[in-house]
């Protein structure tokens, strides 16, 4: 994994909803992925405040193992995270 500056976090969360937006159809945030997992909102804020980039970082390693599974996986994971 790697870092992320703070800076940059931002437009990471805000390039991957509207990923997510994009992938089911309506607005869809990362925040409502985890509540639609099991978090509660408590969980959820607190992820935010304080676990922000590994939240990130772990979606985007998941994300980036799932896309290399498909044909031409690594051309298209490479095309993504440019957006990000």
């Amino acid at each position: 994994m790697y870092g992320i500056e703070a800076i940059n976090l931002k437009e990471i969360v805000i390039a991957l909803n509207d990923l997510l937006t994009a992938i089911y159809g309506v607005e869809t945030r990362l925040s409502d992925l985890l509540i639609n997992i099991g978090f509660d909102k408590t969980q959820v804020e607190s992820l935010r405040k304080y676990h922000l980039q590994q939240v990130v970082l772990n979606f985007m390693d998941n994300l980036q193992q799932k896309i290399m599974t498909f044909h031409d996986g690594e051309r298209s994971y490479k095309i993504i995270s440019r957006a990000a």
